[in-house]
């Protein structure tokens, strides 16, 4: 006769093919049950180490209470008073100032806020200041702002522009 038939079909549990993606399944199963197996081992392990620190704070003995590395960068930053205040930061962002100026009154800020003993600069305090001018001259949002300012002030030193700019608004 002609053989088994259902060895030509496609779902046939006898063919090699079918078996080989049985294998693979279970093998890629195997491999997640690891993984999770060793994630929650992982979190246990986090976990008593935060209870040992909440005993320690709660104690005394390891002095205040730590905040979550995890969350810490949450906590750092515009928040602790360093950027100046809630209404500069509004004013900002609803363009009624630039960056420079906060910017100039950070660092003046600074300056008073240093002790009239021997000038130390921190190296922290002038990478971070550093940095936020650097990024804030590499702002493409602030470079387009400017090149609206320059064409608004060309168009407003002539006649014609100031017509049309009446004729807008």
């Amino acid at each position: 006769m002609g053989g088994d038939l259902n060895l030509k079909k496609s779902w046939h549990v006898g063919l090699q093919k079918n078996q080989t993606k049985v294998w693979q399944a279970e093998e890629a199963a195997l491999a997640e049950r690891k993984k999770v197996a060793q994630i929650q081992a992982e979190r246990q392990e986090e976990r008593a180490i935060e209870e040992l620190h909440r005993l320690q704070a709660e104690s005394g003995v390891g002095g205040k209470a730590l905040i979550n590395p995890k969350v810490a960068w949450m906590y750092s930053g515009s928040t602790s008073g360093v950027n100046g205040t809630s209404e500069e930061q509004e004013s900002y962002l609803l363009g009624k100032r630039t960056v420079h100026s906060l910017l100039q009154k950070n660092d003046e800020a600074r300056q008073l806020a240093k002790p009239a003993g021997p000038k130390e600069v921190s190296a922290a305090t002038a990478l971070n200041a550093r940095e936020i001018q650097v990024k804030a001259g590499l702002d493409p949002l602030l470079a387009i702002q400017r090149q609206k300012q320059a064409s608004l002030t060309e168009a407003m030193s002539t006649p014609m522009g100031r017509k049309m700019l009446m004729k807008q608004l």
